[in-house]
């Protein structure tokens, strides 16, 4: 990131000087016109004029230079920084992508990265699971469903009772001495039914 703001910086910085010294041209121009002098002055003006031009195109080149050969230094072995140090160099775009790779490697092996969390489910494979034998899967049963089978145990119990509640015989006791097949006292018997 820092590669690509300083290219557009330096960039703007001379697109502004670029255009500086297009004015001071013009400036040039028109002060040369408004005053009368020699085709000798003209011409040594516009030369001036286009060495600063070619002094300001010779300054990004400069610098290009001078970052290639920041970037052309020997990058120590990753393996022997040490604790803490920095990598930032290894990030670079123009650093070969092994040798990004094997500083990286060398990164997450020191110990203030290579820390393992014992929040590790993600390290797990549930997609293998063995399966639960009859008694563990009759115990995990009754462990979850043990709410529901107490109040259905609740609900029948509770029917039941309110069932033997209304289902006492209501008639009185008096009905029970009159047997079923026999006449009640009092009743005549009557003719033979045709």
């Amino acid at each position: 990131m820092s590669d690509t703001s300083q290219g557009f910086l330096s960039r703007w910085q001379a697109r502004r000087e670029a255009v500086a010294a297009e004015q001071a041209a013009e400036d040039v121009e028109l002060t040369s016109a408004a005053e009368p002098s020699s085709p000798d002055s003209a011409d040594t003006v516009a030369a001036e004029a286009s060495a600063e031009t070619a002094i300001d195109a010779q300054q990004p080149a400069v610098d290009g230079a001078e970052e290639a050969e920041l970037a052309a230094e020997p990058l120590p072995d990753p393996e022997n920084i040490e604790v803490g140090g920095s990598f930032a160099r290894f990030m670079s775009n123009d650093v070969d992508p092994l040798t990004r790779t094997a500083a990286l490697r060398a990164l997450w092996k020191q110990p203030q990265y290579n820390h393992i969390d014992g929040l590790i489910e993600y390290a797990l494979d549930y997609s293998n699971q063995p399966k639960l034998s009859v008694d563990a899967s009759m115990e995990l049963a009754k462990k979850v469903f043990r709410h529901v089978v107490e109040s259905a145990t609740e609900e029948v119990e509770a029917e039941a009772s309110a069932l033997a509640a209304t289902t006492e015989d209501n008639l009185p006791e008096v009905a029970d001495e009159v047997s079923q097949n026999g006449q009640a006292q009092g009743d005549e018997p009557q003719g033979p039914v045709v």
